[in-house]
């Protein structure tokens, strides 16, 4: 029995803040879990040494039993992460939505300016928000323990990503779905029928995929639940705040084309035909352009988003480099 999961009912923030605390409950378990798999691998390596067979055999026995755990509970916070993303407060006012897409970056694949950041500094000049500054936004993006939190989501729940990203991640769409179910929501209604729908595909054997199977991680998924719902409430004058010239091959290329921007944000505004798009280029925004917004941040690479494993990467610290900032992807 889950007994993680929240009352249903009340305000949108309520929700958002329950299911997040639900979800860093069931992740501190999986952390537990996994320190415990440590644990005992070094007494099975303890036994190994002075030859204790015994000793190794229930070493071994007691690792497979915490790597169950380790399991259960990541895919319960991966459940209640789905909860809080089809629950959590992503409102704006009107006329102040800010989306954002398109970085400017260096020859060395560098961003030299930030569209996510630059969408921030303008949005904040005119009491306005993107979807990372809303009260819902917020509290994904801070999952962490820090701002932009996109790639510890990614590593924590790298087990759901297939080797081969563009097959249909089964397990992930079942986990954020079921979420959302407990905290009451439907996913597909959330992130508007007609848009799921038209996202949803089958495979050869005739089973069908909506469309949290198909982002390259489990973060994106959940990043394009929050999204749709932000362009889902938006009205009037929407900004899309692209930090590349408009002549950037960026914008040509199957990455943009495939960008949540051009799949799921956009269709979602023109579907719900309650908001003007204006698309601002870098050469629209000068004087205005943002560099990187957050530096010095854990690079969770390799680390499976547990910080045992940081730890033990960066001799202690927790802040080995600069992190990248999250792609939507």
């Amino acid at each position: 029995m889950d007994n993680s999961k929240p009352k249903r009912g009340g305000s949108q923030t309520d929700m958002g803040l329950s299911m997040f605390h639900a979800a860093k409950a069931s992740g501190t378990m999986a952390d537990m879990a996994q320190m415990g798999i440590r644990k005992e691998s070094q007494k099975r390596a303890e036994s190994k040494r002075i030859g204790d067979v015994t000793g190794q055999r229930k070493a071994a026995r007691n690792m497979f039993v915490q790597a169950v755990k380790t399991v259960i509970h990541r895919n319960r916070e991966l459940k209640n992460l789905g909860g809080l993303v089809a629950s959590a407060d992503v409102r704006t006012l009107p006329n102040r939505t800010f989306f954002w897409s398109g970085d400017t970056q260096d020859s060395s694949g560098n961003t030299v300016k930030s569209a996510m950041a630059t969408a921030q500094h303008l949005a904040q000049k005119s009491s306005g928000s993107t979807v990372e500054m809303t009260p819902g936004g917020k509290l994904l993006d801070n999952y962490a323990g820090h701002p932009n939190s996109f790639n510890y989501l990614k590593e924590r729940f790298q087990y759901t990503t297939s080797a081969k990203w563009k097959e249909p991640q089964a397990l992930r769409e079942s986990l954020i779905t079921k979420g959302a179910t407990n905290a009451g929501r439907d996913v597909r209604q959330e992130m508007d029928a007609g848009l799921f729908d038209r996202l949803t595909t089958t495979d050869k054997a005739g089973k069908k995929y909506g469309p949290l199977a198909r982002p390259g991680s489990a973060a994106g998924a959940l990043w394009d639940v929050v999204s749709v719902r932000f362009a889902k409430q938006a009205v009037g004058r929407v900004d899309v705040i692209h930090a590349a010239p408009s002549t950037d091959p960026y914008f040509k290329s199957n990455t943009f084309q495939d960008s949540t921007w051009i799949t799921k944000e956009q269709p979602t505004l023109k579907d719900q035909g309650r908001t003007t798009i204006t698309e601002r280029f870098a050469e629209h925004l000068q004087g205005h352009l943002q560099g990187p917004k957050h530096t010095g941040l854990p690079d969770w690479s390799g680390t499976g988003g547990f910080r045992g494993n940081l730890r033990t990467q960066t001799s202690g610290s927790l802040t080995p480099g600069v992190q990248k900032p999250r792609s939507k992807l």
